[in-house]
């Protein structure tokens, strides 16, 4: 259904929708939406988001696997294998809580500060601007 000629949607509530699921919205968000840039950046910073998440749980797999052929032991193994599996759990602990934070911050009209994410997400935004200027 197409929105109303003189309705406009809530660009908070947008921003947010690009966390709602990995990726796609996101890309919908970068390829659609040309001028506001609170937007954009929070589709460039969920893009990001998803893909470090994505690429920590390919590592975390690999190390899972790589630690049980590391020894024929039986015991170091299982004791590998649960401390691998008690830091993934913390680790996803963490990752709702962030997806949560990105969330509260887009509702509320802000763009949340995340370490190495931030930086990549601009620089993704630069670079998608550039492009789509052309």
């Amino acid at each position: 259904m197409a929105p109303h000629p003189g309705r406009q949607h809530n660009p908070r509530v947008l921003a947010a929708l690009a966390y709602a699921f990995p990726i796609v919205p996101a890309l919908v968000l970068l390829i659609r939406e040309r001028r506001n840039h609170f937007i954009r950046a929070h589709a460039a910073l969920a893009l990001i988001f998803f893909a470090a998440l994505l690429l920590a749980q390919i590592a975390f797999w690999l190390v899972l696997i790589g630690a049980g052929s590391i020894t024929p032991d039986l015991r170091f193994n299982v004791v590998a294998g649960l401390a691998i599996l008690v830091l993934g759990a913390l680790f996803g602990l963490i990752s709702l809580l962030t997806w949560l934070r990105l969330i509260r911050a887009a509702l509320a009209g802000r763009i949340l500060t995340i370490p190495l994410l931030t930086p990549l997400a601009k620089r993704l935004y630069r670079l998608l601007t550039r492009v789509q200027r052309r």
